[in-house]
Protein backbone atom coordinates (compact mmCIF):
# COMPACT_ATOMS: atom_id res chain seq x y z
CA UNK A 1 0.00 0.00 0.00
CA UNK A 2 1.02 3.89 -0.79
CA UNK A 3 1.53 6.12 1.94
CA UNK A 4 2.60 8.92 -0.39
CA UNK A 5 -0.08 11.43 -0.95
CA UNK A 6 -1.38 11.93 -4.16
CA UNK A 7 -0.03 15.32 -5.73
CA UNK A 8 -3.01 17.34 -7.26
CA UNK A 9 -1.86 16.86 -10.49
CA UNK A 10 -1.68 13.54 -10.66
CA UNK A 11 -5.25 13.46 -8.68
CA UNK A 12 -5.95 15.29 -12.29
CA UNK A 13 -4.99 12.82 -14.35
CA UNK A 14 -6.07 10.07 -12.78
CA UNK A 15 -9.75 10.83 -12.71
CA UNK A 16 -9.56 11.39 -16.32
CA UNK A 17 -8.47 7.80 -16.64
CA UNK A 18 -10.90 6.39 -14.28
CA UNK A 19 -13.70 8.52 -16.53
CA UNK A 20 -15.67 5.39 -18.41
CA UNK A 21 -14.70 2.88 -15.73
CA UNK A 22 -18.17 3.33 -13.36
CA UNK A 23 -16.53 4.03 -10.53
CA UNK A 24 -15.40 7.54 -8.93
CA UNK A 25 -11.95 8.45 -8.21
CA UNK A 26 -10.58 8.22 -5.02
CA UNK A 27 -7.23 8.22 -3.39
CA UNK A 28 -7.75 5.12 -1.14
CA UNK A 29 -8.66 3.05 -4.11
CA UNK A 30 -5.16 3.77 -5.96
CA UNK A 31 -3.15 2.92 -2.38
CA UNK A 32 -4.48 -0.64 -2.60
CA UNK A 33 -2.09 -3.09 -4.71
CA UNK A 34 -2.35 -4.04 -8.29
CA UNK A 35 -5.56 -0.96 -8.72
CA UNK A 36 -5.05 -0.63 -11.98
CA UNK A 37 -5.12 -4.21 -13.39
CA UNK A 38 -8.93 -4.01 -12.01
CA UNK A 39 -10.69 -2.49 -15.26
CA UNK A 40 -10.43 -2.38 -18.85
CA UNK A 41 -9.91 -0.40 -21.75
CA UNK A 42 -9.96 -0.99 -25.66
CA UNK A 43 -6.86 0.43 -27.45
CA UNK A 44 -8.45 3.59 -28.99
CA UNK A 45 -9.25 4.48 -25.26
CA UNK A 46 -5.93 3.96 -24.09
CA UNK A 47 -4.64 5.70 -27.53
CA UNK A 48 -7.25 8.84 -26.45
CA UNK A 49 -5.78 8.84 -22.88
CA UNK A 50 -2.18 8.93 -23.89
CA UNK A 51 -2.89 11.45 -26.41
CA UNK A 52 -4.87 13.51 -23.82
CA UNK A 53 -1.88 13.18 -21.04
CA UNK A 54 1.07 14.47 -23.62
CA UNK A 55 -1.37 16.99 -24.16
CA UNK A 56 -1.91 17.81 -20.36
CA UNK A 57 1.91 17.41 -19.68
CA UNK A 58 2.90 19.83 -22.73
CA UNK A 59 0.69 22.54 -21.76
CA UNK A 60 0.77 22.09 -18.00
CA UNK A 61 4.24 23.05 -16.24
CA UNK A 62 3.33 21.81 -12.67
CA UNK A 63 1.90 18.02 -14.28
CA UNK A 64 5.29 18.04 -15.89
CA UNK A 65 7.25 18.90 -12.66
CA UNK A 66 5.37 16.26 -10.69
CA UNK A 67 5.74 13.39 -13.35
CA UNK A 68 8.19 13.83 -15.35
CA UNK A 69 11.80 13.06 -14.03
CA UNK A 70 12.71 15.78 -16.61
CA UNK A 71 10.01 18.67 -16.86
CA UNK A 72 11.29 19.91 -20.60
CA UNK A 73 8.60 21.24 -22.13
CA UNK A 74 9.01 19.16 -25.11
CA UNK A 75 5.90 17.32 -27.11
CA UNK A 76 8.21 14.33 -27.58
CA UNK A 77 9.85 14.24 -24.31
CA UNK A 78 5.43 14.58 -22.95
CA UNK A 79 4.48 11.48 -24.85
CA UNK A 80 7.03 9.52 -24.12
CA UNK A 81 5.89 10.45 -20.33
CA UNK A 82 2.08 9.41 -21.16
CA UNK A 83 3.43 6.60 -22.72
CA UNK A 84 5.34 5.37 -20.12
CA UNK A 85 2.63 6.11 -17.60
CA UNK A 86 0.31 4.54 -19.49
CA UNK A 87 2.14 1.68 -19.76
CA UNK A 88 2.18 0.99 -16.31
CA UNK A 89 -0.53 2.42 -14.89
CA UNK A 90 -3.25 2.18 -16.91
CA UNK A 91 -6.09 -0.15 -17.62
CA UNK A 92 -5.91 -3.25 -19.49
CA UNK A 93 -6.15 -3.46 -23.22
CA UNK A 94 -9.06 -5.95 -23.71
CA UNK A 95 -8.08 -5.83 -27.56
CA UNK A 96 -4.75 -7.39 -28.24
CA UNK A 97 -2.85 -5.76 -30.28
CA UNK A 98 -2.14 -6.98 -33.81
CA UNK A 99 1.39 -8.60 -34.72
CA UNK A 100 2.97 -8.01 -37.77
Amino acid sequence: MRDKPIGSQLRIILEKMFEGTGITYSDQYVKTDDWYLKYRWTEEQENEFTDWLADYLYKNSQARKELMALSTKSKAACMKAAIQFTSFFGWTTSEKRKQN
